[in-house]
């Protein structure tokens, strides 16, 4: 992946990394 998912892949994977820690 590139730097055009700064915003919302970002987003959206920040989300996913928590739920996997959890």
């Amino acid at each position: 992946m590139g730097n055009w998912g700064t915003g919302e892949l970002g987003n959206w994977k920040d989300f996913i990394e928590v739920m996997l820690r959890k």
